[in-house]
């Protein structure tokens, strides 16, 4: 006998603090359902992520930290499918039992009294299952209103109103009785004439509705579609009011309708063909999932395609539909028809209207009467343009001129026009044209052009700042004692002021807390000193900057001036600034963060410096970079507020929100989405999840959005500014700054180029852009050109690891789990794959490949060889073979991706013993460097700094500084007495001393003196002796080995260069590649987005269609963009040349050739090495 598989429980989570009622509901659903449990609004969200399925969802109201109802907000803007969960809230309302559809929380399919009884919400549970089960019809329905449209003829069944028709049958609502399976003849009428006569079945009597359900049994496949067009036709929409009702979230006034069917049918097709992303917006919420067309049926239906359809979505489902070709956005609504069996595509109703969207920043109006403008035209015109305005708002109009006048040109400045009603002349105007098109036939036979009010153009002074000393580092002049700004110092103030950070804490109006860091150049005094502020940048903590602040304060100290640089974590950003209970731990820190919130934070901390006892301003220098630079925006134009800053340098920063989170989403307009009104809701921006609709509104609000919002603020910021931008920065457009900064007004401007991307932190381009800034603010204070002396990397290295140590570790959760996002990828998402496209990233395959020398005979070993991106790389070329490759990385699933790529593509690879993969872990035992220490192979405890994790450098200095004969037996492993223990607490700080004892531990057990890995209370040293000592790896059998981008994620990369060096052959060559300080993600992932969306659709690579090569390329990049906010972070290190080659030096390698690669300007480098030669071997 055949054993069947029960179909799985439901599965229930109940959310409530009440422990005694959490367990009676529990029990009363328990046989019924797979019922999970938790008292938290938070863990219920990460047991929504972990479980594979959340049927429903029954919530008390009243829970703390998080209520009720603020955890379906949460759930409703984080999971685009929160409306599939059956949503119960228990709640003292006394709308008992009914059921709430708000914006805001999605739907909520039962409010019920608390405490209900648990048998009563099993019950509720049941029926409210059973009733989305009917809800997913296998065919559209369409509910008729009654005007009498359409008639039936019944037969038997005498007078019947119609209710509901399909392509499969009908509901009638009648007083006859008529048993189910009974026969019964239709005569159905429709409009225009068309009549059918079909044979039915009863299939169902409804008690409730009084009436029955009556299936088709011989409609012909043309009469089918011809009831489908009138369907069709019945649900279309006709005008915009009608749009605005159904979709109350939609702004209509931003669109415009047409219904040329030619037109509409071009504009389908031509989405199919550059398989465009779609946004499909059921009518009962605003939540989008994102589709494709897949087919289209003219006149009649259209096919959208997409993932588990029949889950999100049912027969009869409005939606609205949204795409954008271009710069021109095109929606429609339409019904869905079918579902199809397997759930990944929609059939739905053919549009019979679309509608345009504009794109403005301020809605404009038609004019009533007769507006008209008019425009002086210089020499040799000598004339006056006219033209009737078709459009007008506060910052600008629309008109078309009169038949033969002089053509404009896009940015044509107009130094005057005339706004005029008839003869009377209203008012005169600057501005300037930005939009140059022939009018629509019904507005005239003229040029229709756009302008923007108030916009006048000078010339702006564009200066090349000195070039820093890159020959003299601070550190390494030996007159720097000499230099009239160390004259007086306190003997330990520079030391002091690189290693103990100078933290501040102030609170905004709320009493939330703002921490920052305060850096000087010389110690502070009763007297008034400039003070540098420098608001976080978009994801940025305040230490992202370190070496900004020792730039400047160094080169003021050298030259014997005053200065204080204040930076400080933004509230509800990242970083130890006060944050909202759901948005404290990563990846949720940038949850909430909005504009009003930064510029509110640069208020605040210009009322700290009036108020505050330490430090008083003598004059004050805005310095912003990236997005901050829209929050400064805010701040100067209050002219209160403006008063307060002397100097405004925006550097790397944005002048408008708009085309900036285009680019770093790659292609996805944020701004559209909310003009249509369409919710994001939670979506990662640079590795941040962020509540995109609300941080997009919040830009509306305040003006930040657009271009022109920004010309508009520059006619009125009387202060000097000077705008930094990188030449190789791809998301910030250069156009763009000279456009604002060009525009007329009574203050200095001037606009720099630097040879740099967006980034800015510790590269040789970073320090020299520190050094540009630093000149600058020291030619405003003091009129005099400087050329700046950049910080030696001792001193950099002392500032960054002090900063990094006084705040808590940041570290990968999961490590496996994350690199198995990042390399293999999920939801069918093609993770590191996608970057196989980028001609940066081949132009670094190409360098490796070179730098091999690759010959017949060798054994390659590709350390940290992800999906085997090289090897196929090396398959491809067609170059010569090695005879045995062996691929090894830490996933195995990528090992398994490596190895259907590779061999389903190269059958060469099959050869018995030419392809190895080997899962392993590059990350060798951490306890080797402590049998490093205890074998004398290590010069000094400050060394250990880099190798043991949370051993600061300052405390591994205080340590060596006190080294004795005594502190080095208890390193080493030697018990620690009574008399052991008070000496230790008599001569170091609890810090150290918990260092000491741990470090103590840490070597009795490599020893063997402790059997039990220790509990250490300071110290991280994961795993354990078993670890990685040796890789599985034969000594000296490869003579070639690669390891591509992996170095820089290694904890600590010497042992696994020296594990490299034990397996290759004498003369063999070691290949690594790094990416460089600094990495601009801008110019790489621009160049692979504009590749990928021009690419013709039969260049695309199999089963790999255009929305999920972006849908890739948007979730790596926010993954890669984790990465770097890790290497910001200090936990990895995308290591510099002379960091490298030290590293490569104190491992035993020979460094044979450096290329520089990946992009223009090169954003990494290939090192070239052999194992060196000692006494004659290597």
């Amino acid at each position: 006998m055949e054993k069947t598989t029960k179909p799985p429980l439901p599965v229930v989570l109940i959310v409530d603090d009440d422990l005694a009622y959490l367990d009676k509901l529990q029990r009363a659903l328990r046989g019924a359902y797979a019922v999970y449990t938790t008292t938290s609004g938070v863990e219920a969200i990460q047991l929504i992520k972990a479980l594979p399925e959340v049927n429903v969802l029954v919530v008390n109201e009243d829970l703390p930290r998080m209520k009720g109802t603020e955890l379906l907000r949460f759930l409703n803007e984080i999971f685009k499918n929160a409306d599939a969960i059956i949503k119960i809230l228990l709640t003292a309302c006394a709308t008992n039992g009914t059921t709430i559809d708000l914006a805001s929380y999605g739907r909520i399919d039962c409010c019920l009294a608390k405490p209900s009884d648990p048998i009563a919400i099993r019950r509720k549970i049941s029926f409210l299952i059973a009733q989305r089960s009917r809800e997913k019809r296998s065919s559209m329905r369409v509910t008729l209103d009654g005007t009498g449209d359409i008639r039936i003829e019944t037969g038997p069944l005498g007078d019947a109103k119609l209710v509901n028709l399909s392509e499969n049958g009908v509901f009638l609502k009648t007083l006859t009785s008529f048993p189910e399976g009974s026969a019964l003849p239709l005569r159905i009428s429709l409009p225009d004439g068309r009549q059918y006569t079909v044979e039915g079945r009863v299939v169902r009597q409804d008690a409730d509705q009084g009436g029955v359900a009556v299936e088709f049994l011989s409609l012909d496949d043309s009469s089918r579609l011809s009831l489908l067009q009138f369907m069709s036709d019945y649900v279309a929409i006709r005008d915009l009011a009608e749009l605005k009702l159904r979709y109350p979230f939609l702004r209509t006034d931003e669109m415009v309708l047409f219904s040329d069917a030619v037109k509409i049918e071009s504009l389908i097709r031509e989405a199919l063909v550059r398989k465009v992303e779609v946004a499909a917006v059921p009518a009962r919420s605003g939540n989008p999932e994102i589709l494709t067309f897949a087919e289209i049926r003219a006149p009649d239906a259209c096919l959208l395609a997409g993932e588990k359809l029949d889950v999100k979505f049912k027969t009869s489902d409005l939606l609205f539909v949204s795409y954008q070709i271009g710069y021109a956005t095109y929606n429609f609504e339409t019904m869905i028809s079918r579902i199809a069996p397997d759930g990944r595509t929609l059939i739905c109703l053919y549009p019979r209207v679309m509608f345009y969207s504009e794109k403005r920043a301020e809605r404009r109006i038609s004019p009533a009467g007769d507006l008209r403008v008019e425009i002086p035209l210089p020499p040799p015109f000598g004339l006056k343009l006219r033209g009737r305005i078709t459009d007008i708002s506060p910052n600008g109009m629309s008109f078309v001129a009169v038949e033969g006048a002089p053509a404009l040109l896009k940015g044509t400045p107009l130094e005057s026009l005339g706004i005029l009603d008839g003869e009377k002349t209203l008012w005169e105007e600057t501005g300037e044209v930005r939009h140059v098109t022939r009018a629509e036939p019904h507005e005239g036979s003229g040029l229709k052009y756009g302008v923007q009010f108030g916009i006048s153009r000078m010339s702006i002074q564009s200066v090349n700042a000195p070039e820093p000393d890159f020959a003299r580092r601070s550190e390494e002049a030996p007159e720097r004692s000499a230099h009239k700004g160390f004259a007086g110092l306190p003997p330990d103030f520079v030391r002091t002021s690189l290693s103990s950070p100078h933290v501040i804490r102030l609170e905004n109006r709320r009493g939330e807390e703002i921490v920052g860091l305060i850096n000087t150049a010389l110690p502070l005094s009763d007297k008034p000193v400039p003070v540098v502020i420098v608001p976080p940048a978009f994801g940025k903590t305040k230490e992202t900057l370190f070496g900004l602040a020792l730039t400047l304060c160094e080169n003021f100290r050298l030259l014997g001036k005053p200065l204080a640089v204040v930076r400080y974590d933004g509230i509800r950003k990242k970083g130890e600034s006060h944050n909202d209970p759901e948005a404290e731990d990563p990846p949720y820190e940038m949850l909430n963060t909005n504009f009003s919130q930064g510029a509110d934070d640069i208020v605040t901390v210009l009322d700290w410096l009036q108020a505050n006892p330490m430090l008083r301003a003598s004059s004050i220098v805005l310095l912003t970079f990236s997005f901050s630079a829209l929050e400064a925006r805010i701040v100067l134009r209050d002219e209160a507020q403006r008063r307060r800053v002397d100097y405004w340098i925006a550097c790397m920063g944005t002048p408008e929100f708009r085309d900036l989170m285009v680019r770093v989403n790659c292609g996805l307009d944020f701004l559209e989405a909310y003009q249509l009104g369409i919710k994001l809701g939670v979506m990662p921006v640079l590795g941040n999840l962020v509540n995109v609709d609300a941080y997009v509104a919040d830009g509306v609000v305040n003006a930040v959005a657009t271009l022109e919002q920004a010309r508009e603020d520059m006619r009125h910021l009387d202060l000097p500014i000077t705008w930094i931008y990188g030449q190789f920065d791809s998301w910030v457009k250069s156009e763009f700054i000279r456009d604002v900064m060009s525009v007329q007004v009574d203050a200095p401007r001037e606009v720099i180029s630097v040879p740099i991307g967006h980034s800015a932190r510790t590269s040789k381009e970073g320090l020299r852009l520190f050094g540009t800034i630093t000149s600058l603010i020291y030619r405003f204070l003091h009129k005099q050109i400087i050329q700046p002396v950049l910080p030696g990397r001792r001193d950099l290295e002392v500032m960054r690891r002090a900063e990094k140590d006084r705040l808590p570790p940041r570290t990968l959760k999961n490590r496996v789990k994350y690199w198995h996002h990042y390399l293999v990828g999920d939801d069918k998402l093609i993770g590191f794959d996608v970057m196989a496209l980028s001609d940066d990233y081949q132009q670094l395959m190409r360098d490796q490949l070179g730098a091999l020398e690759l010959r017949p005979g060798d054994r390659l070993l590709d350390l940290g060889g992800g999906t085997g991106n090289f090897v196929e790389h090396l398959m491809a070329g067609g170059g010569e073979l090695p005879s045995q490759i062996t691929i090894a990385d830490l996933i195995p699933e990528a090992m398994q991706k490596a190895s259907q790529k590779l061999c389903s593509r190269f059958p060469v690879l099959l050869e018995p013993g030419r392809l190895d993969l080997v899962a392993l872990d590059l990350e060798m035992s951490r306890y080797l460097a402590i049998s490093r220490f205890l074998d004398g192979e290590v010069g000094t405890f400050e060394e250990m700094a880099e190798k043991v994790e949370n051993l600061t450098l300052e405390s591994a200095i205080r340590i060596q500084e006190d080294y004795s004969p005594r502190l080095h037996r208890i390193l080493r492993g030697e018990h620690i007495t009574a008399a052991h223990d008070d000496w230790l607490k008599t001569r170091f700080d609890l810090q150290e001393y918990r260092i000491i004892t741990d470090f103590n531990r840490a070597s009795r057990y490599v020893r063997g003196l402790s059997p039990a890995k220790p509990d250490l209370r300071r110290l991280i040293m994961p795993g354990t002796l078993e670890g990685t000592f040796h890789l599985p790896v034969r000594a000296g059998w490869y003579n070639k080995i690669l390891m591509s981008l992996v170095l820089s994620y290694i904890f600590d990369p010497a042992e696994t260069l020296l594990e490299a060096r034990r397996i290759i052959m004498p003369g063999g060559l070691l290949v690594l590649s790094s990416m460089r300080p600094d990495t601009d993600a801008s110019g790489p992932f621009t160049r692979l987005l504009e590749k990928i969306e021009s690419m013709p659709a039969d260049a695309m690579p199999l089963e790999r269609p255009k929305t999920l090569l972006i849908e890739s390329l948007r979730s790596f990049l926010n993954a890669a963009q984790e990465l770097v906010d890790l290497e910001e972070a200090g936990t990895f290190d995308f290591f510099d040349p002379e960091k490298l080659e030290a590293l490569l030096e104190e491992t035993g390698w020979e460094i044979l050739r450096v290329v520089p690669s990946y992009g223009q300007p090169p954003q990494g480098y290939v090192y070239v090495t052999k194992a060196r030669e000692t006494d004659g071997k290597p």
